[in-house]
């Protein structure tokens, strides 16, 4: 295989791969509006909802609040190495 055909099979993978990055940030819109939409039920909801359930023997794990911190932190961090791995390549 010569360079050109080489040269040819990286134009047509960059091809694909910008493809996947225009998905991946469509993606990313889509989680981002999750994770305010739980912040914000966090914020606006969470206690009055913890109190109505603090008897019940059922508890959403919505409920409980480690489950909503590890979730947002998570995704937080999550961002952070996303983040340094583009800054790291422009």
């Amino acid at each position: 295989m010569n360079r050109i055909e080489k040269a040819q099979i990286l134009l047509e993978q960059c091809e694909k791969d910008l493809e996947r990055m225009q998905q991946i940030t469509e993606e990313l819109k889509k989680i981002d509006k999750n994770c305010v939409a739980l912040d914000k039920y966090y914020t606006d909801h969470y206690m009055e909802d913890y109190e109505a359930y603090e008897k019940a023997s059922y508890r959403p794990s919505v409920l409980d609040q480690d489950s909503i911190w590890n979730v947002l932190q998570g995704q937080f961090e999550e961002k952070k190495i996303l983040l340094k791995q583009i800054i790291n390549t422009i």
